[in-house]
Parts: structure tokens; C-alpha cells; sequence
């Protein structure tokens, strides 16, 4: 997204948005940390979060005519 013109904001915006920071800040550990088997409503909660984003980005995308 950040090649994209008109995206950049968004593509440095996106970590927060998604919830993509791990508190310790490995990446590699993000789905063992959000996806944790003893959490399972919680990765309910987070994934219906992020659809409810991903909805929220492309609204705010849509060229209007």
C-alpha cells in the first residue's frame, strides 16, 4: 500500500489499525500472542474487530461520483 499514491497514510497507519504490535515486539510471535488457544473468545472478538476495519478502510476509499 505504501507504493500506492494516496495510500501512504494508511500503510503507516495499518500496524495500529490491525492490532499487528506485539508487546514484545516480535513479530514472528504475533499469532502465537493473538491467536493464543487459551484466549479463543478473545480471537473471536479480534477477528470480528478487523473485519469491522477492514469494512471502516474501504468506506473511507471509495471515490465518490
Amino acid at each position: 500500500m505504501k507504493n500506492t499514491p494516496g495510500y501512504e497514510g494508511m500503510a503507516e497507519a495499518a500496524p495500529i489499525i490491525f492490532d499487528l504490535i506485539t508487546p514484545s515486539g516480535n513479530d514472528e510471535a504475533w499469532t502465537l500472542w493473538k491467536f493464543n488457544e487459551d484466549n479463543l473468545a478473545w480471537v473471536l472478538i479480534y477477528l470480528d474487530g478487523l473485519k469491522t476495519n477492514l469494512k471502516m478502510l474501504k468506506v473511507s476509499h471509495i471515490p465518490a461520483y
